[in-house]
């Protein structure tokens, strides 16, 4: 942009940095760990500020748009960008999530319930435990890297300014939903079988001992078998997260290639 009197304005990287922006600032509000309440707004605004302030300053460059809702229509679809890149990791710890939710309900702990701060309502304590082990689990494994990587444009070449929703990146979000939602399936199938045998135990108990008050130990057995299992299948819970995690790499370049 000429201003006259030899002086040249060049829009370029601000128009590329606003759309990078725009692209952090969408994945910082999903992503796990990082895009929580617990971490203050200003926080992860300078976050996004100083990440796509620094992908700029590698040399990336975007053609200037050719009117204001072209640019509009950019800025939008770089925020859903990253809103999908967040997305991805989210839907599998939501996953887990939910298995808690369903293990804490057969095992006699579905009343057990505190407040949980990203969500900003009541969870189960076994659904915010197994949420924030795949957290953790998560950041050991850098997850939050690769996402940082895809912002950044290190993955795929999708370049700036190009990304367009079709139907493949909604067949892909579905995918990892299914994925999820069988994931949490696997998770909650081993207690939901141990609580299914422990009440058909208590029922036969009461059947042949009437006179055993089987609701005084119903409640504290179910839990303690429950918790055993739990404990017992936590290996198996790591090697399994693990593993959908390193596949979380395949689905992000797949949305980079849609």
């Amino acid at each position: 942009m000429d201003f006259g009197n030899g002086i040249i304005l060049n829009l370029v990287p601000l128009w590329t940095w606003s759309l990078l922006f725009m692209r952090c600032l969408g994945m910082i509000e999903i992503i796990p760990a990082l895009g929580t309440s617990q971490i203050p707004a200003t926080f992860r605004l300078l976050f996004v500020f100083c990440l796509s302030l620094f992908i700029t300053l590698s040399g990336v460059q975007v053609e200037l748009p050719l009117n204001l809702a072209q640019a509009l229509i950019l800025l939008i679809l770089e925020f859903l960008l990253g809103v999908a890149l967040g997305l991805i990791p989210a839907i599998i710890i939501n996953g887990v999530g939910v298995a808690g939710q369903v293990i804490s309900g057969a095992i006699g702990l579905g009343q057990a319930n505190m407040m949980d701060h990203s969500l900003g309502e009541q969870t189960a304590v076994l659904s915010k435990l197994q949420v924030m082990l795949a957290t953790v689990i998560f950041l050991l494994l850098n997850g939050h890297h690769i996402v940082i990587q895809a912002c950044a444009g290190m993955l795929g070449n999708l370049e700036i300014g190009t990304f367009v929703p079709n139907y493949q990146t909604l067949s892909l979000l579905l995918y990892n939903l299914k994925e999820s939602f069988e994931f949490a399936v696997i998770l909650a199938a081993p207690l939901l079988v141990t609580a299914l045998i422990t009440n058909f135990v208590l029922g036969l108990i009461t059947k042949f001992v009437p006179q055993m008050n089987i609701f005084i130990i119903s409640l504290p057995l179910g839990i303690l078998v429950g918790l055993y299992i739990l404990a017992f299948s936590t290996s198996n819970f790591k090697i399994l997260l693990a593993n959908i995690f390193n596949a979380m790499n395949y689905s992000i370049l797949r949305l980079f290639m849609t």
